[in-house]
């Protein structure tokens, strides 16, 4: 299984326990690949499953080139939070490169007018925001423990919803079942 390398730090640990406790005959190789490699994987068989963030009712509506023949399940809806640090002053927008699904969404939701910074990974953005150093769109669960802890604090921004989305190559299902029970539970 290939994954964007926030998901599979942050999502894929419990995918792999309950898969264990499920089926502990399977072992699931992960794979953290940005998702230009991502789908090029899917479609030359490299990965059988793949793990990313998408918009719309098709893979690709964020407004990536998606291979044909691909299939997916929403697994999860995952909203974008606009956070930076308590007290910050800094406006600039630290986003990722332009190939990522966060990037994509960010540039959906933000003006071009912002200035911005890029930054070379998620977690590099978030720690960033947290030092003042400018704010940013992520996902919710990238940054929920910073938000409790009052780390980094949630600003007024309306921001899009995306779909956690287990995508694969049609015909792929059956190897497939027990992966996608364990993320659906």
């Amino acid at each position: 299984m290939g994954a964007l390398e926030m998901l599979a730090a942050t999502r894929l640990p419990s995918v792999v326990r309950r898969l264990a406790e499920r089926r502990p005959d399977i072992d699931l190789e992960i794979a953290s690949l940005p998702r230009n490699v991502l789908l090029a994987e899917l479609a030359t068989g490299g990965v059988d499953a793949g793990l990313l963030l998408d918009s719309g009712l098709r893979v690709g509506a964020l407004g990536f080139p998606a291979p044909p023949d691909l299939d997916h399940l929403d697994v999860a809806e995952v909203a974008l939070v606009m956070v930076a640090a308590p007290g910050h002053a800094d406006r600039t927008l630290l986003v990722t490169s332009p190939e990522c699904s966060a990037r994509l969404a960010v540039e959906r939701a933000v003006g071009r007018e912002v200035p911005r910074r890029e930054l070379p990974s998620v977690a590099t953005v978030r720690e960033w925001a947290r030092q003042g150093l400018g704010m940013a769109l992520l996902p919710d669960f990238v940054v929920e423990a910073d938000l409790a802890s009052g780390a980094l604090v949630a600003l007024d921004v309306a921001a899009p919803t995306l779909a956690l989305r287990l995508v694969w190559t049609r015909g792929r299902e059956e190897p497939l079942r027990d992966v996608l029970y364990a993320l659906s539970a």
